[in-house]
């Protein structure tokens, strides 16, 4: 079986320069970040599906040579809500929660833990072996959603 790489299959397709990772979701206002999306690698769900999104991840930066990976938190998060709450939380909600519940300091705003959250999933995206390897950056965001804003932690 002949491999194909990257330049037989996709030589006339750029690089995406960045992966975008949500923290749990993602509302876009910008249309100028819809426009782009040929030039953006997106993992949605990051939290929830962690361990899936490392391979969605590692393939950006390994396979598609993205450069930038960016962990994208966002103001009002219910998950994170939900978790600073500690209610019984049925079925899979719980599973975002224990994934959650790390980043959750009591005396910090629902946003204020969303950038937490932000910043721990960026850390451990960072320190996974072939993100390090190939030396993609890794960056923590938050997104405003009244002002459509992003602020880089």
């Amino acid at each position: 079986m002949q491999h194909c790489g990257r330049n037989s299959l996709q030589a006339n397709i750029p690089s995406p320069w960045c992966c975008a990772v949500p923290t749990a979701a993602w509302h876009l206002k910008s249309s100028s970040t819809r426009n782009s999306a040929t030039s953006l690698s997106s993992v949605t769900r990051a939290t929830l599906w962690m361990r899936k999104s490392f391979g969605s991840i590692e393939y950006a930066v390994e396979h598609l040579e993205t450069p930038l990976v960016v962990v994208m938190g966002h103001a009002s998060c219910g998950a994170v809500t939900a978790t600073c709450q500690g209610d019984d939380l049925p079925g899979h909600i719980l599973d975002l929660v224990k994934r959650i519940r790390p980043s959750i300091n009591t005396s910090c705003c629902i946003d204020g833990n969303a950038k937490r959250h932000a910043k721990r999933m960026a850390q451990l995206i960072e320190e996974d072996e072939i993100v390090h390897h190939v030396g993609a950056k890794v960056v923590a965001a938050f997104y405003n959603l009244e002002s459509g804003q992003v602020e880089w932690l």
